[in-house]
């Protein structure tokens, strides 16, 4: 306990002799003596009243009591609470004593370095023990305590859900009214509800007044981060708020100076500004001053938008009511807008709305740079919902046009449901639409729109919407229906005065268009080279489903119609376009069926038939073609059975893989039907492109490459076939190409290349071609061939049409006697005709030499063939016969005329041979194989081995497939060198003599029985023929009727014999 530092002065009372005195010192005394003992009490009795007080308040604390005097009392080391975790600490307390009318009372508190613990946990505040004093209901009307306070360094800690709040203050006077000081707070860290604060404090001078606390100063905060996107930086403001003296209301001014910040998806540089507001029994009442600078949100930014106004609330700001005037500067497009359009523009490439958003956005863009908004605004809000007034606003561009007009504008929300919108607007400006529209109430209560939009047109195309009305009901779904009229480029074409209706409904994520067939029009439409002329068609949706729908899963599209029929131009050309049911869905595919296209004047047009066309739409149109004709007038040929897959980007139309028979149109037909596969075709800027391999079908083999041409502007084209080594063989035959090659070539062996090249134009088609061989062998109608080699050049080669005098070599032919090293001459004219124009061989000593003669392809007709041989020297003719035992001279001219019959039979006719004077000589030069001949025999054969002779003829008729007549005469003969004479040769020496030796005999084996007479050998054993059998018998079979014996008119009429058959058997 301490102990005193004062002493009790007192003065002496002088007694005085009366009474009074005495009594009155007495009492004086008797005062004193109880001074004295209060006063040397004094530190007990302050103790046991501190002591009663703190237990009265169940309050643990401890402290030292370092004076205690009339006017003044001083405690130290104050510790209120556990000592190990304090709730308050002081380290000095005073307590000053005032004495009003000599009854004491509280002073001045002095409280030094105080030092306040709390916490803030769930939204309670507590300060522990202190809670019992703090927050302890008195009975009295809230409001500031009328203390005389002087506060020397307090400082306080709290610590919350947040983060740790520190507080100091300091100053003095009297709590209610004059109390000046500082007060300052801080948190480094505040984190809570989402939202990270960093640096976050407040410093102000705290004054009180009429019970009244204000505080004036700033309030500060470096950052605040929040999930929901909420975001601040550099924040201050500058607060002078005053509490009501029962603390329940507030009022007071702010102004505010921000850096950064960003609420949701709008983001401003800073927003500076000064509020002015008051709060009072749970309402609010406001006026505000504000500029934000750098404003952005996705649809729309601002350079400056200041906002002037008030705002009432009421039940805690669940109703509330806000007026004000926006105003704002630099106004144009947001990042999100312009995205969205550049997406836009990029999603409608190549169609008419491209050119029209792409317009739209650079109109935006140059009239937002110096724009202006002006709005007066109204809203009132509650928990059933929220209103929005505009009776006016206006953005005007940077050229002072205005972009946008609203008036009378009222949208009203409530219950979740979309929001119900009436008022006017209007745009324009230059480069931006023209749309007017009123949005009003009907009778039913529903919100209806009417609007139109004057044609807007930009880089060629054009969009008009006469009239739309948009009807909103109750539950908040919009239907629309109207129309609009657009001009300009399509996906792969372009259309002018497409008339579409406008019919369909919008909810909250879906739209709908056309729930019923719709009818739509155009003055042209073009797709790609395809101009249709003015035209309406009719599609349909599929049941139960609109034609267009846009939701969540996309955009899908389906119609139908139940056939086309169209006409236009093909590029120049004239079209004509009739289908059947044609079926439309995306994403998906595109099919019609009995497609059939006229292309061409109707005189002269050439016909496409495609029985299944299907299209996949995407990034690129494409489908596939199925069981197609095509018949181009120009062109002679047909292509059936065609097929393949198509695609359509970038301006060019492709066919690929594609399949086709090609037949020839004329009848009958010049070729056979050939056929390809993986054949290409490119349509771009009007010019088809195509190449293909035809095949013949049965072997497979490739015929001809095609490559062709053609230019659908002008109606011109080529194509040039080109023939690599075609080969034939036992698969292919020229007759499996064309028919015309019956009768004419068979049994073809070897190959042959070429190049053709077949040109149309309006005025008709023309063709040629050089095709080689080097070694081609065949069968003619006038005997084998072999070696064959040339150019055949045609000047018609749909026609089949040569240049005259084509040659060929001839390697060998053998119409009977092989003849080699020959040059054929010919000619082919409108694929009817083959003129030989003749051919010539080395002929034995001579030449063989075919006459000029014509022979008509495919026609069932006698064919005539006339073969001159000249100077055939007699030795090689036997040379060649290997006729070793007999020699021979002389040299003969003549002709062999070959016919053959419409049914492809050969006979010979009128053959004739004749020797050259002076004639030649017959003998035999071998040993003579036959014996027992007999005398005479022998006699004659010795006589006449050797034979010279003056004349000698060779008349030949007969078929060639049977037998031929062969008549040899003999004139001025006589024996030759080597022959026995006798009496009797030379008896007869002088006489004029003559042989006739006629022969029947089939035409190959003629020259066989010569040889063997005098040959055995040359004669084949019958039995390796199947005539005997191996024991020598005849072989049973079918047979010919036995050969006729020779008849009297087989010899030769026109002298009769020197010698009679009566002469002959008496010999």
């Amino acid at each position: 306990m301490a102990e005193a530092d004062s002493e009790l002065e007192s003065e002496a009372s002088v007694g005085r002799s009366r009474r009074w005195p005495r009594v009155l010192g007495g009492l004086a005394l008797v005062f004193l003596g109880a001074l004295a003992a209060l006063w040397f009490s004094r530190e007990r009795i302050a103790g046991n009243v501190i002591e009663g007080e703190l237990r009265r308040y169940d309050i643990p604390a401890t402290y030292e009591i370092e004076r205690i005097g009339p006017d003044r009392q001083v405690l130290s080391n104050i510790v209120i609470g556990d000592p190990g975790a304090p709730d308050m600490t002081i380290e000095r307390a005073e307590v000053a004593i005032r004495y009003r009318l000599g009854t004491p009372a509280l002073g001045r508190v002095t409280l030094v370095k105080p030092r306040l613990y709390g916490t803030l946990r769930g939204g309670t505040l507590s300060f522990g023990t202190l809670d019992k004093i703090l927050f302890r209901d008195t009975g009295e009307p809230p409001g500031l305590p009328k203390m005389d306070l002087r506060l020397v360094d307090g400082r306080a800690l709290v610590e919350s859900d947040y983060g740790p709040i520190g507080v100091k203050a300091q100053g003095s006077g009297r709590l209610d009214d004059g109390f000046s000081g500082i007060l300052a707070a801080v948190a480094p860290t505040l984190d809570g509800a989402g939202c990270a604060a960093r640096s976050v404090s407040l410093y102000g001078a705290l004054s009180t007044s009429a019970g009244k606390p204000t505080l004036e100063g700033p309030l500060r905060l470096a950052s605040l981060e929040c999930a929901n996107g909420v975001r601040l930086a550099d924040a201050a403001i500058a607060l002078d708020v005053t509490l009501d003296d029962d603390l329940a209301g507030v009022e007071g001014d702010g102004r505010i100076a921000t850096g950064a910040l960003a609420v949701g998806g709008t983001s401003a540089n800073g927003l500076n500004g000064a509020v002015r507001a008051t709060w009072r029994n749970d309402a609010l009442v406001a006026r505000y001053s504000l500029a934000a600078r750098g404003l952005a949100h996705p649809q729309a930014r601002a350079a400056l938008l200041t906002a002037k106004g008030s705002l009432r609330g009421t039940a805690g700001l669940s109703s509330f009511e806000a007026q004000g005037d926006v105003e704002g500067n630099g106004v144009r497009m947001g990042d999100g807008l312009d995205r969205l359009l550049a997406g836009a523009v990029r999603s409608v490439d190549g169609t008419l709305l491209a050119p029209l958003l792409s317009q739209v956005r650079a109109a935006l863009a140059r009239e937002g740079r110096a724009s202006s908004l002006q709005a007066a605004l109204s809203a009132r809000g509650s928990d059933a919902g929220y209103s929005l007034q505009v009776p006016r606003a206006s953005l005007r561009g940077g050229s002072g046009a205005t972009l946008l007009a609203l008036s009378r504008v009222e949208v009203n929300a409530t219950g979740g449901r979309l929001p119900r919108i009436a008022g006017n607007l209007a745009t324009g400006g230059r480069g931006l639409p023209r749309i007017v529209g009123r949005m009003e109430r009907a009778a039913g209560g529903e919100a209806v729109l009417r609007l139109r939009m004057a044609e807007y047109s930009a880089g060629g195309s054009s969009l008009a919407i006469p009239a739309l009305v948009l009807a909103q009901a109750p539950s908040g779904a919009l239907g629309f229906s109207g129309r609009a009229v657009a001009s300009g480029p399509l996906p792969g074409g372009s259309a002018r005065g497409l008339a579409l209706p406008l019919q369909g409904n919008w909810t909250a994520d879906r739209l709908a268009l056309w729930n019923r067939c719709i009818d739509v029009r155009f003055d042209r439409l073009a797709v790609a080279s395809l101009a249709l002329d003015r035209r309406g068609l009719t599609l349909c949706p599929s049941r139960g489903q609109p034609i267009v729908r846009y939701g969540p899963e996309g955009l899908r599209i389906a119609a139908g119609a139940p056939s086309l029929d169209l006409s236009g131009r093909l590029a120049d050309t004239p079209i004509r376009l009739r289908s059947g049911p044609v079926g439309i869905a995306y994403p998906g595919t595109m099919s019609a069926r009995a497609v059939d296209v006229a292309l061409g004047p109707a005189d002269t047009a050439s016909s496409f038939r495609v029985s299944n066309l299907t299209a996949t739409f995407g990034k690129e149109i494409g489908g596939r073609f199925e069981d197609a004709d095509v018949r181009l007038f120009a062109v002679p040929m047909n292509l059936e059975n065609t097929g393949g897959d198509w695609r359509y980007a970038d301006g060019t139309l492709r066919i690929d893989n594609a399949a086709f028979r090609l037949v020839d149109r004329q009848a009958p037909p010049r070729f056979r039907p050939l056929e390809a596969e993986g054949g290409t075709l490119t349509l771009r800027d009007n010019v088809i492109r195509a190449e293909a391999t035809l095949r013949e079908p049965a072997s497979r083999r490739a015929v001809t490459d095609v490559a062709i041409v053609h230019d659908l502007a002008s109606g011109t084209g080529h194509a040039d076939l080109a023939v690599n080594d075609l080969l034939f063989d036992r698969q292919l035959q020229p007759d499996t190409l064309s028919c015309l090659a019956l009768g004419v070539i068979a049994n073809a062996r070897g190959t042959v290349s070429g190049r053709g090249r077949i040109d149309w134009t309006d005025r008709g088609v023309t063709s040629s071609g050089r095709f080689s061989t080097d070694d081609l062998d065949f069968a003619a109608a006038f005997g084998p061939v072999t070696g064959a080699s040339g150019t055949v050049e045609f000047t018609d080669l749909l026609n089949l049409t040569t240049a005259p005098n084509q040659r060929l070599r001839i390697g060998s032919v053998n119409p009977g006697i092989l003849v080699e090293d020959g040059e054929l001459v010919f000619s082919m004219r409108g694929g009817e005709i083959l003129a030989l124009e003749g051919a010539t061989w080395p002929f034995m000593g001579g030449t063989l030499t075919l006459r000029s003669t014509s022979l008509k392809f495919g026609a069932s007709e006698e064919r005539r063939y006339v073969f001159e041989i000249e100077g055939l020297e007699a030795a090689q003719f036997v040379q060649r016969m290997e006729l070793s035992n007999i020699a021979a001279t002389g040299t003969f001219d003549g002709t062999v005329p070959i016919v053959f019959d419409s049914n492809g039979n050969g006979r010979i006719e009128g053959g004739l041979l004749v020797a050259r004077p002076p004639g030649g000589n017959i003998s035999y030069v071998g040993a003579l194989s036959r014996e027992n001949l007999g005398t005479m025999a022998n006699f004659a054969f010795d006589a006449l081995k050797s034979l010279d002779y003056r004349q000698m003829s060779i008349a030949m008729d007969g078929n060639l497939t049977g037998e031929i007549v062969t008549r040899v005469r003999f004139d001025g003969v006589k024996q030759g060198a080597g022959a026995k004479r006798n009496f009797i040769t030379r008896r007869l020496q002088n006489l004029p003599i003559r042989f006739n030796v006629n022969v029947r005999a089939p035409f190959y084996q003629l020259i066989t029985s010569i040889k063997a007479m005098y040959d055995p050998a040359s004669v084949r054993d019958p039995r390796e023929l199947g005539l005997l059998t191996d024991d020598g018998r005849v072989l049973q079979r079918a047979v010919a009727p036995p050969e006729p014996e020779v008849a009297p008119q087989d010899l030769i009429p026109d002298q009769p014999p020197i010698q009679t058959p009566e002469s002959e058997n008496r010999l």
